[in-house]
């Protein structure tokens, strides 16, 4: 098999992305659902892609096939982006074990992911830096106090720039399937962190926000009363909704210990 350039782009973003819909796959390089599934098929037909069927999957659709590196595809990985072949492996194969549930959530992350980079790639005082996905956004470090280890695991991490001023988050991916105590010790680890000093260490910026991402409004409202209670204005909110109508840089946001809409060029 020939591999042309955008095959290459595709199975990159599927290592990246660890998983990714046929839909996502269309949206990011074809535009066109048919080219899309032709050229897919060839690349499972030579191994250079998995598939996998997940149902129900209500985000997504129960029928749609979901896209992880192939066998003949982790060479092809790390000549791509000059990583240890056996690490691409075994990003691979740790990968292939999740449940369905960690699946979908990270096709809900994905969705997010792909719907920022697109808007700041549209906009012309828009520029995406970095995205890391939730594996790479993970830090570890000991505290000060007993030297306790601790595993801070944000959904991912993004960073852009509007016009000269450079902005840093981290994503939090709420589906309501938490109860209120579970959403609260995320906001205290989060804080943990800021005065930590490792995230300046690790990320090489000051300040982030958490951008938390919800099912229903009503839900946004209860999350935000959590971390109101702490006095922490660098927890904002929105809905899935507003991610998939692209609403992002619109102001579709609650923000903590404020009133109000806000947008992420504030």
């Amino acid at each position: 098999m020939i591999l042309q350039e955008r095959d290459k782009e595709i199975l990159k973003a599927v290592y990246q992305y660890r998983f990714l819909s046929s839909s996502q796959i269309k949206d990011m390089f074809f535009g066109c659902t048919t080219r899309a599934n032709t050229r897919l098929r060839i690349l499972w037909e030579n191994n250079l892609l998995e598939r996998h069927y997940i149902r129900p999957l209500a985000f997504h659709g129960s029928d749609e096939a979901i896209h992880s590196i192939g066998k003949e595809g982790v060479d092809i990985v790390s000549d791509i982006l000059g990583v240890d072949r056996e690490m691409v492996a075994r990003v691979r194969d740790r990968y292939k074990t999740l449940k369905p549930l960690f699946i979908q959530h990270l096709l809900e992350i994905n969705d997010f992911s792909i719907n920022f980079i697109s808007l700041t790639e549209k906009h012309p005082e828009l520029r995406m830096e970095r995205w890391l996905n939730e594996q790479d956004a993970q830090d570890e470090y000991q505290t000060q106090e007993n030297g306790k280890t601790i595993y801070f695991k944000p959904d991912g991490y993004g960073r852009y720039w509007h016009r000269d001023r450079l902005y840093s988050f981290f994503l939090e991916l709420d589906r309501s399937t938490e109860d209120n105590g579970r959403f609260e010790d995320k906001v205290k680890s989060y804080l943990e962190y800021s005065q930590s000093g490792n995230y300046q260490r690790k990320f090489g910026v000051r300040f982030f926000r958490v951008l938390v991402v919800t099912t229903t409004p009503k839900r946004t409202e209860n999350l935000k009363s959590i971390a109101d209670r702490y006095k922490c204005d660098s927890f904002w909110f929105t809905t899935m909704d507003n991610i998939k109508q692209q609403r992002m840089f619109q102001p579709a946001w609650m923000r903590a210990c404020n009133n109000g809409l806000f947008s992420l060029l504030n």
